[in-house]
Parts: C-alpha cells; structure tokens; sequence
C-alpha cells in the first residue's frame, strides 16, 4: 500500500510540473516597443526561440506599463513545416490582461495563430501578454500588438460640476439681461416685426 501511494504522488508530481516561466520588459531582445506612449499608437512586437528537453512547457510573460487607459489588439503567430517534429512549437494559450486570446489553424493546422481585439489596458497598472506553448526539444513563435489610448470618461462629479458651472453662467447671463432692462427703462412705441 506503502509503495501504491509513494508511486501515485511521484507520477502526480511529475504530470502536473509547472511551466518553465520567463518575464520579459520592453527593451530587451524579445520585446520590442515602437511608438508615442502618451498619445499612441503603440506598437510592440514580441515572441521566443530557442531549445528544451521534448515536449517541455514553456510560459512567457510581457509586461509593460502605459501612462495613459487604452485597448490593445494583437495576434501571436506559430508554424512548423512537419507536424510533432522536433521543431514543432504548440500554443496552448495566449492571455493579454487575463483574457484569452482566440485561435485558429491554417496550412493544414501546421500554423497556429491566436489573435484578440478591444482588451483593456489600464493606465499606470502591470499589464501582461502571457503565451503557454509547449517545446518538442526547438521552439519559435512570435507576436505583434498594438495599444491605442481612448479618451478619457470624465466621472459623475466632474459632470455635475460642469453642469452646475454652466447653469451658473446662464444665471449670471440673464441676470445682467434683466439689469440692463431695469436701467434703461422700456422701450415705448417700438414694435417687433
């Protein structure tokens, strides 16, 4: 019974391993950044290669920091000429913000491309692109987003007080109509055509 558990626990410790996991910053080698980052767009162009043990999982993780709110839209892009070669790259998510990118198969399913549109990006805060991919001994696949920055939405007090502001203008406006009447007296014998 002893040696039924001990064999259990090993092959649970060996099948649920974490992820091999990198973080990368714009400016170095795998994540580049072009663009204005107070008016955008900016643009950001990303991606890994290199060599593991066969069929080792590999996670990335892109973070960046933006001083402005924005979306971001991007895709990230994976192909082999032979299918479970030892060249053979397989995306098993691409997350931006936390939310999962979409993917699609073309050339016979031998590239892999998830893409994703209109996600969040928020001013100030660590925002990240994080790809899982599995590596059958090389590996390679590469991404490109952009991040646009959207106009901010002034808050319910920032209204009101413009409102407030421009119903005082108003106030003020007919206030001094009503004044100039006053001191001028009315007017007799015009008329209005």
């Amino acid at each position: 019974m002893r040696r039924l558990i001990f064999t259990l626990a090993a092959a649970a410790a060996f099948t649920s391993a974490p992820a091999m996991a990198t973080t990368f910053i714009p400016g170095s080698a795998n994540f580049l950044v072009s663009g204005n980052i107070f008016a955008g767009p900016i643009s950001a162009s990303f991606g890994n290669a290199g060599s593991t043990a066969p069929n080792t999982t590999l996670q990335d993780i892109f973070q960046f920091i933006i001083p402005q709110n924005g979306v971001g839209s991007g895709s990230v892009t994976t192909g082999t000429t032979l299918a479970l070669s030892a060249t053979d790259t397989d995306l098993l998510s691409v997350l931006v913000n936390g939310t999962p990118a979409t993917k699609t198969l073309s050339n016979g399913g031998l590239t892999e491309t998830y893409s994703i549109a209109g996600v969040p990006i928020t001013a100030g805060a660590t925002n990240q692109i994080v790809v899982n991919y599995l590596s059958r001994g090389q590996f390679s696949y590469g991404g490109n987003a952009t991040f646009n920055p959207v106009a901010a939405v002034p808050e319910p007090a920032t209204w009101a007080m413009m409102l407030l502001g421009l119903g005082g203008i108003g106030f003020a406006l007919r206030r001094r109509q009503r004044a100039a009447v006053k001191a001028t007296g009315p007017r007799i014998g015009y008329k209005f055509a």
